[in-house]
């Protein structure tokens, strides 16, 4: 693998892969601390709803008839 003092001149001022990543990142606002914030409230919401759907659903007893 090449370092940077290693590469030519004409490469020395290259921005490495990881640097063009994170710049399109910010670019496109993927780690923007408000997509992360609007996210995470996201999961909570649902997860706050499966938790509420599991405990209005009855427990199913296979030992008492659903039907009478």
């Amino acid at each position: 693998m090449q370092t940077d003092s290693s590469l030519p001149s004409s490469d020395a001022n290259r921005p490495t892969d990881d640097h063009l990543l994170e710049e399109l990142a910010a670019l496109t606002g993927l780690f923007s601390p408000e997509v992360l914030w609007h996210t995470e409230e996201k999961l909570d919401e649902l997860t706050e709803q499966e938790e509420l759907a599991k405990k209005a659903k009855p427990a199913l007893n296979p030992d008492i008839p659903t039907s009478l």
